[in-house]
């Protein structure tokens, strides 16, 4: 690859993750962070060889507002949730327990960078089908089980407004959409009259009061759009093309 313009042998272990105003890029390079620009300029080095392996298949994923990268760390199968500024200061420990097993999880940080969502597997679980929703409140250092339910979890999204998550539980063809209070109150299960299936991509609308979401009635058949308000009501389908699969919906900002 080139860095900067000039040809360079820099070894990549791990994809390329932008910020969200798609200026810089984080990568893990000789398990180690770096960030750059992404017109191959400004490339930093961001730990210090902390002696402890960085995973190259963890995600770096960018709080919101570009301040700070968090990343899983540590040892299989015992890793840490942490965060470091985006300019390579404050490296932290979130979840500071030896005994917590988040290996290979994905990380969703709240809309206004104060919070991160994710799945925890209970231990000896390396299959991911007892988990739960856990949330990691950056301030307070403190983290809560939001679903307190042990099963298997997917396709999380928080609302725009930061106070709601909708999620799907279930193994695959057997899946159902919940939503739950960003503080762990009001489980509610949603589009009940779908019969259980494959439901993914779950889409918010931009005041956070509908879900859009790809719906596979029938395991191998053509998938459907649909979207239902966030209180259940109004489940609505929007396609229903047998030779075309509907996916990625996206709203149109208001």
């Amino acid at each position: 690859m080139e860095v900067g313009g000039y040809p360079s042998k820099t070894e990549i272990s791990s994809e390329f993750y932008l910020s969200s105003d798609g200026q810089q890029v984080a990568f893990v390079k000789d398990k180690n962070i770096y960030k750059m620009n992404t017109d191959g300029s400004g490339m930093t080095k961001l730990t210090k060889s902390p002696g402890e392996y960085i995973s190259g298949g963890s995600q770096l994923v960018w709080s919101p507002d570009r301040r700070k990268i968090a990343f899983l760390f540590g040892a299989y199968p015992k890793q840490q949730i942490y965060t470091i500024n985006a300019d390579g200061t404050n490296l932290k420990n979130l979840t500071n327990n030896p005994q917590h097993e988040v290996y290979n999880v994905k990380l969703f940080w709240s809309p206004d960078s104060s919070r991160i969502a994710y799945y925890y597997n209970k231990p000896g679980d390396s299959a991911g089908e007892q988990q739960d929703i856990y949330l990691l409140d950056i301030n307070r250092g403190t983290s809560n089980n939001l679903t307190q339910k042990p099963r298997k979890y997917d396709e999380l999204s928080w609302s725009p407004d930061g106070k709601f998550i909708a999620f799907v539980a279930g193994e695959l063809n057997n899946q159902k959409l919940y939503t739950i209070n960003a503080d762990g109150n009001q489980l509610n299960q949603l589009a009940t009259r779908l019969k259980p299936s494959g439901i993914s991509e779950l889409a918010w609308s931009t005041d956070s009061q509908q879900i859009a979401f790809i719906f596979n009635e029938i395991p191998g058949d053509t998938s459907n759009l649909y979207v239902i308000n966030r209180d259940g009501s109004a489940l609505t389908k929007l396609t229903n093309d047998k030779d075309l699969n509907a996916s990625h919906p996206v709203w149109q900002p208001q």
